[in-house]
């Protein structure tokens, strides 16, 4: 039987990997569930919450499920340019779900990843990882663009560099020796915030967002 995980204050993973979709919530909201109802045969309820970011996550999500997700809670930014996703999946949320509803909608999207190094026992063990995954359309063509750093052993670390650079793109930190220094938190944040997107920041999300409940019936 799978063994659910609680949300704590100091143990949150729903913000280890995150999606950003930029559309608004009802689209975003109605494109998805037409997706899970219609073509994967899902059963689906949404329904409206409230609450304050992070504090949302830790109500609504908990608790985590080890393998797969069964809610997904979309939370607009206050400027109405962004939608972000957050499941109760651990330890990472379906990149292709994101994906598909952007693709969908045909608007940019991003997968942002920031996991950080272990500090207690998560029971599954996941190794530290930055990345950013962002697909956008210029004259009508989907682009993809792709940074990535991450530990895939105790003494090993992969960087990937896939696509064009972004404009605001500082390319002379991939240059590194260490490959955790050429693609650091701090540098995912701040490409983030180039494009709009500040999580942290107070305010940054509106107080009310949509949860999606869903199952599958053949289970």
């Amino acid at each position: 039987m799978e063994q659910d995980l609680i949300i704590t204050e100091d143990y949150n993973p729903t913000l280890f990997v995150t999606g950003f979709i930029q559309s608004n919530l009802e689209t975003v909201e109605q494109t998805w569930t037409e997706w899970y109802r219609e073509k994967l045969g899902y059963i689906v309820t949404s329904s409206d919450v409230a609450g304050s970011f992070p504090d949302i996550t830790r109500t609504f999500l908990n608790p985590l499920r080890r393998i797969n997700d069964n809610k997904i809670l979309l939370l607009p930014s206050a400027d109405c340019q962004w939608v972000g996703a957050f499941t109760n999946r651990f330890p990472v949320m379906d990149y292709n779900a994101v994906r598909y509803v952007g693709a969908q909608i045909a608007c940019p999207h991003l997968n942002a990843v920031d996991i950080p190094a272990p500090s207690g026992d998560y029971s599954i063990r996941i190794y530290e990882s930055r990345q950013l995954i962002y697909h956008y359309y210029e004259q009508g063509t989907r682009k993809k663009r792709l940074i990535a750093a991450s530990q895939q052993s105790e003494r090993r670390w992969d960087f990937d560099n896939l696509g064009e650079p972004l404009p605001f793109e500082d390319t002379s930190l991939y240059q590194q020796r260490s490959i955790k220094k050429r693609f650091t938190s701090e540098t995912l944040h701040g490409y983030m915030r180039a494009l709009g997107i500040d999580m942290y920041a107070p305010g940054y999300f509106q107080n009310r967002g949509v949860l999606i409940e869903y199952s599958n019936p053949m289970v």
